[in-house]
């Protein structure tokens, strides 16, 4: 499989992807994300894109959402 390069280096040689939680489909697409390190993968037509995980930004105290 094909892998685009948006991977971030860091988090997939830390995270082995040992357990996924299938998110769901589109059509002939599959949508996966890693347990642990929450990393997606996107599975179509025998190719795969992985989109990292993004930590959510922390918002300083007082601020509001």
């Amino acid at each position: 499989m094909r892998t685009m390069p948006l991977q971030q280096k860091n988090v997939a040689e830390e995270c082995a992807h040992s357990g996924v939680e299938h998110l769901g489909s589109n059509r002939d697409a599959q949508f996966m994300r890693c347990e642990s390190c929450g990393q997606v993968f996107v599975l179509q037509d025998g190719r795969e894109w992985t989109v990292p995980a993004l930590r959510p930004r922390l918002r300083p105290v007082g601020e509001s959402g």
